[in-house]
């Protein structure tokens, strides 16, 4: 099949004005920071394709990031939007991904990271250590950040161990085409974008039983037979992408990037669990299910706080679940806030566990995108 290859990073626009600096609500980005995105998004790819962390397992990732210049801190950027593994214990905090960034700016570096360019607003709540202490300890996020003037020790026995220096990317990049590395492929995302699409399918499942597999099996055939067959075409807009009033519908297209990025690494997860000959593939595959859709839960968290978005506050929370009662207008009071791409806000933003309670209907979706992975690789692979 021919690929889509795109350049969605592009599109992305500023949402604040900086103080001091000449930057405008609407501007695009630098040309080096979009440029960083990419060379970023290439090289953890590439990099994560080697790693394997299962539901079964009692370690963690640990990346060091040996450098804090613009290109590392995409680096750090586009390691947050990866680095999402099936064994992540919410309930206990356990086997959180860790990225220890060396520095000699310390809480300095926090305000960069910050930006919007980076992290965003990932660390308004997610963990993360300086030499002044520790925030958000007991986050529910699957990724922690510590900035550190030494080089840590990797405690093999706990720790999945990896080093990125500055040289190193630069050495990949360069040793590659310039669509290879300034271009992505964007079949895989527009399967994805394609569930969304099922609709009234996925819906009018009951919440009952919600991760039985057998729950999904027609909506899986209307996938497979209907959604996968048709052809391919582009995710980008130009014109309209070009547009900032329509910075909702880039979000969205990155946001199916972002997802689809992280199909090989849960593949790579779930096969040892049939290697050992001990299940066939789609047992595995569907033992794991709950797993797989927690992780996804928490990759969609971590990456809708580095796009700009932020959880409900209490007031919007008490509006929502105690001065709305009819469904549309809870649908559409939801819809409204996010909606707002310079200030979005959604529901959807905090722990499974909450998430049960404040959006059930939303975790089909997380649900049926994960027992849809292996048909997706299947397919682009052809």
């Amino acid at each position: 099949m021919n690929k889509p290859l795109e350049r969605p990073f592009n599109y992305l626009k500023r949402k604040k004005s900086i103080i001091g600096e000449p930057y405008q609500v609407g501007d695009s980005f630098d040309d080096n920071i979009i440029k960083n995105w990419y060379r970023a998004w290439a090289f953890v790819l590439n990099k994560f394709e080697s790693i394997c962390i299962s539901p079964n397992d009692n370690k963690h990732l640990h990346v060091i990031v040996d450098g804090d210049s613009a290109l590392m801190l995409s680096v750090v950027r586009q390691i947050a939007l990866t680095a999402h593994f099936p064994n992540y214990d919410e309930e206990h905090r356990k086997n959180r991904t860790v990225v220890s960034i060396i520095s000699e700016k310390d809480e300095a570096l926090i305000g960069e990271l910050k930006s919007e360019e980076y992290l965003c607003n990932l660390l308004d709540i997610c963990k993360y250590s300086t030499s002044t202490g520790t925030k958000h300890k007991d986050s529910y996020i699957d990724i922690e950040f510590e900035v550190v003037k030494k080089k840590p020790t990797i405690d093999k026995k706990k720790e999945v161990g990896l080093t990125i220096t500055e040289s190193e990317i630069v050495s990949f990049c360069n040793s590659k085409l310039e669509d290879e590395i300034y271009s992505i492929d964007t079949s895989m995302a527009q399967y994805a974008d394609r569930i969304y699409g099922l609709g009234t399918v996925i819906e009018n499942l009951p919440y009952q039983d919600i991760h039985s597999v057998e729950r999904y099996s027609m909506a899986l055939d209307v996938f497979l037979y209907s959604k996968m067959e048709k052809e391919l075409g582009y995710i980008v807009d130009e014109k309209a992408w070009n547009d900032k009033d329509n910075q909702m519908d880039v979000l969205l297209g990155l946001s199916n990037i972002f997802c689809a990025d992280c199909f090989k690494t849960r593949y790579n997860s779930i096969k040892p669990c049939w290697e050992n000959g001990k299940l066939t593939e789609r047992q595995a595959w569907e033992k794991h299910f709950l797993s797989l859709s927690k992780s996804e839960h928490a990759r969609w968290v971590v990456e809708k706080l580095i796009l700009g978005f932020k959880p409900m506050s209490n007031q919007q929370r008490l509006t929502d679940e105690g001065n709305i009662y009819n469904k549309e207008e809870k649908k559409k009071y939801r819809k409204d806030l996010k909606s707002d791409w310079q200030s979005p806000t959604h529901i959807d933003l905090c722990s499974y566990s909450d998430l049960r309670r404040v959006d059930p209907d939303n975790m089909k979706y997380d649900s049926f995108l994960m027992l849809a992975i292996p048909n997706i690789l299947a397919k682009v692979n052809e």
